[in-house]
């Protein structure tokens, strides 16, 4: 019928009554972070918080991988659950968090080193340090 049509919420009159949350996984870091009016998003944060309180005496902390379905299911909850607690025993496993912090990273979509810098970068990289710093080291 036509008429249930025209009676259809628009999507944007739907994510504001918070049936649909905007991702947090895969979206900019410029629109998350003004989504969340923040430098760094939440998510981020919260597992750095983290790593540094329960993980740093962990070896192999960002090279070890974690169980795939509970990082899914870690992505999961941070995409639509607003009271994430990661000291929750289901994430006990450190490398759970470093592997969804690390899929958060890989899934943007666009890198951190941005393309329209990717020249600034490289060209600072390869340069002699002596040309960097703008001084000679003696």
């Amino acid at each position: 019928r036509s008429s249930d049509l025209t009676r259809r919420p628009t999507l944007q009159a739907v994510r504001e009554k918070g049936y649909i949350k905007d991702q947090v996984f895969g979206s900019s870091l410029s629109s998350l972070c003004q989504r969340e009016n923040t430098t760094v998003p939440k998510f981020v944060t919260l597992c750095i918080d983290h790593l540094e309180e329960h993980g740093l005496d962990v070896d192999g902390l960002y090279r070890v991988s974690g169980n795939l379905a509970v990082i899914q299911k870690l992505r999961f909850a941070v995409n639509h659950d607003e009271n994430l607690d990661l000291n929750d025993s289901k994430w006990e496993d450190i490398h759970v968090i470093t592997g969804a912090l690390k899929m958060f990273f890989r899934e943007l979509p666009e890198p951190l080193f941005t393309f329209n810098h990717c020249f600034d970068f490289v060209s600072a990289i390869t340069q002699d340090p002596k040309q960097r710093d703008g001084k000679s080291t003696r």
